[in-house]
């Protein structure tokens, strides 16, 4: 796999590097889990745009793009 493939199959934040971070004194407070909700969706949003603007291109939506709305909607606050 490549370093490219990788950085776009990376996990969304989670929990353990937030709670690193602030224990090793980074200065944002902890995130809640409507906090880390948000950051998610924001993710989601930038991602969804993007794929619209490919969608003009010509470019097909795939199974990822479909499952990442889902998650996109389930994740509502």
């Amino acid at each position: 796999m490549s370093s490219a493939s990788a950085r776009r199959c990376a996990p969304p934040p989670n929990r353990s590097g937030a709670t690193r971070y602030h224990e090793a004194g980074g200065t944002a407070a902890r995130l809640t889990e409507e906090s880390l909700a948000q950051l998610a969706r924001h993710k989601l949003r930038r991602e969804h745009a993007y794929f619209r603007k490919a969608v003009r291109s010509g470019v097909t939506h795939d199974e990822y793009h479909r499952a990442r709305v889902e998650l996109f909607h389930r994740m509502h606050p």
